[in-house]
């Protein structure tokens, strides 16, 4: 009988740690957004609208037809396992090339396509 007890131990310590690193990164991911907000805040309370270089860059952002992304960008900042951090980094950096390039000059991806096609 005391195998039927260690067995339910056992069990029950590896469910606790599948949880375990689910709760880590759900942490991660509101750390990560947090950091975000905190950034957002930080950028809005420094800016002057009307500042004439302000203007002139969004002036030149539009000219040139970079428009911003429809989800906030997000880098991961809190400390993940190391493959979950550089999927999340990979994923950041893709999509800060697409945002940050004029639509006219940035190639058609097989995702844009499909998504041109559900329209």
């Amino acid at each position: 009988m005391l195998y039927v007890d260690l067995a339910a131990l056992v069990h029950d310590a590896l469910a606790r740690d599948d949880q375990q690193g689910r709760t880590d990164e759900n942490i991660a991911m509101l750390l990560d957004r947090d950091n975000f907000e905190l950034d957002s805040l930080y950028s809005q309370w420094i800016t002057d609208p009307s500042d004439p270089k302000v203007k002139a860059a969004a002036d030149d952002r539009k000219r040139r037809g970079i428009k911003p992304s429809p989800r906030p960008l997000i880098y991961p900042i809190a400390l993940r396992r190391q493959e979950l951090a550089d999927v999340y980094i990979k994923q950041y950096t893709e999509a800060v090339q697409r945002y940050s390039t004029p639509e006219s000059d940035r190639k058609l991806t097989l995702a844009d396509v499909l998504r041109m096609r559900k329209r």
